[in-house]
């Protein structure tokens, strides 16, 4: 019968340090998208609709996604592809925003390329995280480079703080998704993984130590000659019977004729 490969799963260890830097980049997106539109609910030229897309969801995704990662994550890390998706649906609506029809551009396709990329990863379409790490990166870059620097360089019109605690927040929000891609670790699932864990580890065992007993010394015999006794026994073969002219080891060391 054709054996089936194992199923696998991606999870985040919540101790691990990417994790961990993911909740924190994510917490601090939150902290600044809050500072960012604080009284926004009271300005006249701001909506309500507005005011709950550019504040509501992206603080509601955000705690979604951190407690998904950190009470699930540790078993399993596909629960967080909703939060991502509305997380990816706001960074699309934020990117509507922009003044260059180009940046606009390619930050749409790379936001709703990342949801899709994280929907496959998680779900392990995908046998990689490097894909989704790869992806996360490039808008992460374009933005500090070629969207803060320039609007830095601008003196003529210069950064307000409100524009500039929010570009933070989205920065903020890639860098939580870069984190959570590189944390994605794989395991086997099913019967025989179950199996594999539920097995114990048997622990090697040592062989016993066998003590020689010390050879037997008598009154009259000497220790040297007590310990070369065997090894002259086994290098001399023994004499044959009859032999006259054969002579016998007296205690002393001393040869002697036998007498006739």
């Amino acid at each position: 019968m054709e054996q089936r490969s194992p199923k696998l799963r991606f999870y985040a260890d919540p101790t691990g340090w990417a994790t961990q830097a993911s909740v924190m980049m994510m917490i601090m997106s939150m902290i600044l998208r809050a500072v960012s539109y604080w009284g926004v609910w009271s300005d006249p030229n701001t909506s309500n609709m507005e005011a709950l897309l550019y504040i509501g969801v992206p603080e509601l995704c955000g705690l979604l996604f951190i407690v998904a990662v950190l009470l699930l994550g540790k078993h399993r890390i596909w629960p967080s592809f909703l939060p991502v998706w509305g997380l990816c649906a706001f960074l699309v609506l934020d990117a509507r925003l922009y003044s260059e029809e180009l940046w606009m551009l390619f930050c749409v396709v790379a936001y709703v390329l990342i949801g899709i990329l994280y929907l496959c990863t998680v779900f392990h379409l995908l046998s990689t995280k490097w894909v989704l790490a790869f992806t996360t990166l490039l808008p992460f870059l374009f933005h500090i480079f070629v969207i803060d620097i320039k609007a830095l360089q601008d003196s003529e019109n210069p950064v307000l703080f409100t524009a500039g605690v929010r570009e933070l927040s989205v920065l903020g929000i890639l860098l939580s998704l870069l984190f959570i891609a590189l944390a994605m670790k794989k395991k086997e699932t099913g019967r025989k993984a179950a199996a594999a864990e539920s097995v114990p580890v048997a622990q090697p065992v040592s062989a016993p130590v066998v003590e020689q007993a010390p050879p037997v010394l008598s009154w009259d015999t000497p220790a040297s000659a007590a310990v070369s006794v065997p090894a002259a026994a086994e290098a001399e073969p023994a004499a044959p019977a009859g032999d006259d002219s054969s002579s016998l080891k007296t205690s002393d060391g001393e040869s002697a004729d036998e007498d006739t």
